[in-house]
């Protein structure tokens, strides 16, 4: 592909807002962050590489890298979130979006203590709201109990609102076998489901984190202490998109 291999991050984005599939390819550039993007090549029938950075003027270490549809436009942008040790630990944000002139990337946005960092066992791109703008979730173990916060887009900026919601007692924390997101309804929003042991029958057990709209974040949708004989142990889980059984309405 006339590149090296290593990477910090590899990620499926969208960066036209066409329906075709770009692949981004994240590396470090000796503390930088540089960027590859590979496209569908319109005279054969595999990927070419498009666009190409050495560096994106920011730092290439991140706890996470998210893909994102920030503003529900069907274009796909890059959210770093890093840990910023200099305000002691907070949780720092930096967003990279298709560059309206030319075929990359540009940094359209960023926040360097947007709230406090938690140690955070996930991070989730959700959509809340079923409004097709990306959310992120982020889920951590608060003294025993299960928390979840919350950041949503900002309406009247390029950025995501400090913290817009935070649940710091979502129930017990499991030790989690997986977590999901799935889109559980039809009006296109998104669930957080916890797999998990059962302590008694060692079987797979399952909570159902759903929005709420008293608090405008999450909140307990369903629970299944144990699926009798299926274990709680997997290679992986999978979120997959089956048809309905035929003598539901669902």
């Amino acid at each position: 592909m006339g590149q090296g291999s290593a990477a910090v991050q590899w990620l499926a984005v969208e960066r036209n807002g066409d329906g075709t599939t770009e692949v981004l390819q994240l590396w470090d550039n000796n503390g930088n962050l540089g960027m590859i993007l590979y496209s569908p090549d319109p005279n054969g029938p595999g990927y070419v590489e498009s666009w190409s950075a050495d560096d994106m003027g920011q730092q290439s270490a991140a706890v996470q890298w998210l893909a994102v549809d920030r503003n529900g436009d069907g274009k796909t942008g890059v959210l770093q979130l890093w840990d910023n040790s200099v305000a002691l630990g907070n949780l720092g944000m930096i967003l990279y979006s298709p560059d309206p002139n030319g075929p990359g990337y540009i940094v359209s946005w960023s926040n360097a203590n947007i709230s406090t960092y938690y140690d955070a066992s996930n991070w989730f791109v959700v959509n809340r709201n079923g409004d097709g703008m990306s959310h992120i979730l982020q889920t951590f173990n608060f003294f025993g109990t299960l928390a979840m916060a919350l950041y949503d887009s900002d309406p009247n900026g390029p950025g995501y609102l400090l913290n817009s919601w935070t649940g710091t007692n979502m129930g017990n924390w499991y030790p989690a076998s997986a977590w999901l997101a799935v889109e559980a309804g039809l009006d296109g929003s998104t669930n957080i489901i916890q797999l998990f042991q059962n302590a008694i029958s060692f079987s797979l057990g399952m909570v159902v984190y759903e929005p709420s709209s008293a608090n405008q974040g999450y909140a307990v949708g369903g629970y299944i202490s144990s699926f009798g004989t299926l274990p709680a142990t997997a290679l992986a889980f999978f979120a997959v998109d089956v048809p309905p059984p035929a003598n539901t309405s669902l």
